[in-house]
């Protein structure tokens, strides 16, 4: 789930822009990023704020490494983790190097 507080939102057309190329190289169409968001079986997650599709940059990633690993389950073995998970962890890390004088 998108934390609009905590992830870059981005529109729908954007995140078409600030996407590598697909095929032939050719620029990504915003209509992709309306079909991943309408995918019944894997969607890319999304909000509307103000009457506009958006995503996040977070969630594009999270939505890329589902994709590669369901294509290519030896590309990434970890476990993903969402944002808050991820804070979670810094704030972790960043205590026990306190704790070590680090």
């Amino acid at each position: 789930m998108i934390d609009f507080e905590k992830e870059r939102l981005v529109s729908f057309a954007a995140a078409a822009k600030i996407l590598p190329p697909g095929r032939g190289g050719k620029k990504l169409h915003v209509a992709t990023v309306h079909r991943w968001a309408a995918d019944e079986n894997d969607p890319l997650e999304w909000i509307v704020m103000g009457g506009i599709k958006m995503t996040s940059i977070e969630a594009l990633q999270r939505f890329i490494e589902r994709r590669t690993a369901a294509k290519n389950p030896n590309a990434y073995n970890g476990p993903i983790r969402t944002p808050r998970q991820r804070e979670a962890a810094i704030r972790r890390a960043e205590k026990e190097l306190e704790e070590a004088g680090i």
